[in-house]
């Protein structure tokens, strides 16, 4: 099951990266402030780490409910904003659907959820976010708009790496959603809560890509 996973990744983060940089002849991040800081044959590998970072993060935090599609519901809110301050309008008129389509899956899949997201969402989810990152040139921001998204996946690899090398865990559970459950926290509780600071930090994202 893993490798069959990390299979779909690979190829999914494997035609984004040949399609941009051999095709588009994209080999440049934009970055605030800054502008367009060209990598040349590092981009397509940048490209490719960056959508197996979102596709597993996005996976790993399918774990309440609610959870990943109340922080996509979010980040597509914002890429929304973005695309139309940028001129990007098909963009943000695709953001838009993605928005009218979450909200009537949010219905059912809030606690206590009757419909649920899985793999197959989760990777769709992540695999059109990360997509509308690089088409706008908006990785770095990102980092902002998807940041609970990241942190949450990240725990659980570096949950692995600090058992393995010194014994001990870094939360009570991971991912890091299950720790807060650990501490006696509410499904809902941990759920709303990541939903605001998806939003805190989905602010500082369209911050920092009308730069």
């Amino acid at each position: 099951e893993t490798y069959k996973k990390f299979v779909i990744q690979g190829m999914i983060a494997g035609f984004m990266a040949y399609w941009t940089y051999f095709k588009l002849g994209w080999d440049y991040i934009w970055f605030p402030l800054v502008g367009n800081i060209h990598f040349s044959y590092l981009y397509p590998v940048i490209i490719f780490l960056f959508f197996i970072v979102v596709l597993n993060s996005v996976a790993f935090t399918d774990g309440l409910d609610g959870l990943a599609g109340g922080l996509g519901l979010i980040a597509f809110l914002a890429f929304w904003v973005i695309a139309r301050m940028l001129g990007y309008n098909m963009i943000a008129a695709f953001c838009s659907s993605f928005v009218g389509v979450l909200l009537p899956f949010l219905y059912f899949n809030v606690f206590p959820a009757r419909v649920f997201m899985g793999n197959v969402g989760s990777h769709v989810l992540g695999a059109v976010l990360a997509s509308l990152a690089v088409l706008m040139h908006r990785e770095v921001a990102f980092l902002f708009i998807g940041a609970v998204f990241l942190v949450d996946g990240i725990s659980s690899p570096l949950q692995q790496i600090s058992v393995k090398l010194t014994y001990k865990r870094l939360f009570r559970m991971a991912p890091l959603h299950h720790h807060f459950e650990k501490l006696e926290w509410p499904e809902s509780k941990v759920t709303m809560r990541m939903w605001l600071f998806g939003a805190f930090f989905a602010f500082i994202g369209i911050f920092l890509a009308l730069l």
